[in-house]
C-alpha cells in the first residue's frame, strides 16, 4: 500500500465510514428485512476488517493499538447481534 501518511488518511476515512455505518445499523437492524440485515452487517464487518489490516501496517502512531482493540470489540459486538424474527 502507500506510505504512512496515505495509510493514515485511508484509515481515517474508514473510521468515519464504519462509525456512520455502525450507528445506522444499530438504530435500524430490528426493522430490516433478513437480506438487508445480513448484507449491511457483512459490509460493516468487511470494512472493520480492512481498517484493522491497514492499522496493523501503521507503525508510527502509538494510538493504533487502542484503535485496533476498539475495532475488534465492535466487530465482536456486531457479529453477536441477532435479528429478531418479525
Amino acid at each position: 500500500m502507500g506510505n504512512e501518511s496515505e495509510k493514515i488518511k485511508i484509515l481515517n476515512q474508514l473510521v468515519g465510514l464504519v462509525d456512520d455505518q455502525a450507528s445506522k445499523f444499530r438504530a435500524n437492524y430490528r426493522k430490516m428485512k433478513p437480506a438487508q440485515f445480513s448484507s449491511e452487517r457483512k459490509l460493516i464487518l468487511d470494512n472493520i476488517q480492512n481498517a484493522i489490516l491497514i492499522a496493523n501496517e501503521i507503525k508510527s502512531n502509538p494510538d493504533i493499538k487502542s484503535l485496533i482493540f476498539d475495532f475488534q470489540k465492535l466487530k465482536t459486538e456486531l457479529s453477536n447481534i441477532k435479528q429478531n424474527p418479525s
